[in-house]
């Protein structure tokens, strides 16, 4: 059942109006009371649902409240990240994974957000922060063939060949009788030949 556009503007104006506090000033986020953490993982809960639902408007609004009492909340931030992406907003998906990878600190990142990051990197064709992020996440998970095709694609779709066939060349001395990437390389030498000044 979709909400209607009203009730969307009248949570939208309830959630503001629960942010104020009785002397009329906003929640410190700093120091919330466990009130204000109680109503903070309602409606995150909430929001999540409403996500899982695909009810991006009220998702909006209840994640916007969450996002008003932490602002450095990563779970918030990559939550909305999410939300944006399935609305097909890019750059405010970017955005939202931008903030939640930058509130939290290197070798705490979740995995789950340094793929969704790396995704709408490459969505995006920014090859040099997608080649950040696969940096990172092999530094977690360790380089794997996973990894090497990832950066194979990046360097390839970037017209970097020489360093596409290097990053297969890199994998074969792992696995020398890897069929896929002796395909992959075959495929990207016929494309090289068609384009010499990229192995330049």
């Amino acid at each position: 059942m979709k909400i209607k556009i009203s009730y969307i503007l009248l949570l939208v104006a309830f959630l503001s109006l629960s942010l104020v506090g009785r002397a009329g000033e906003r929640f410190s986020p700093a120091a919330l009371t466990p009130e204000q953490e109680q109503q903070f993982s309602y409606y995150w809960y909430a929001a999540r649902n409403a996500i899982d639902g695909e009810r991006y408007p009220e998702a909006y609004a209840l994640l916007q409240f969450c996002h008003a009492l932490k602002p450095n909340d990563a779970q918030t931030l990559y939550y909305l990240g999410i939300m944006y992406q399935g609305m097909g907003k890019k750059a405010e998906t970017v955005a939202a994974y931008e903030e939640a990878y930058r509130v939290q600190q290197k070798g705490a990142r979740s995995e789950d957000l340094l793929e969704r990051l790396l995704q709408v990197y490459l969505a995006t064709e920014q090859w040099k922060p997608a080649l950040k992020i696969q940096d990172e996440i092999d530094a977690q998970r360790g380089y794997d063939a996973y990894s090497a095709i990832t950066r194979y694609r990046i360097y390839a779709m970037a017209g970097e060949y020489k360093k596409a066939i290097k990053e297969i060349d890199r994998y074969l001395k792992t696995d020398p009788d890897n069929l896929r990437f002796l395909l992959f390389k075959l495929e990207l030498m016929e494309q090289t030949n068609a384009k010499p000044k990229n192995l330049i």
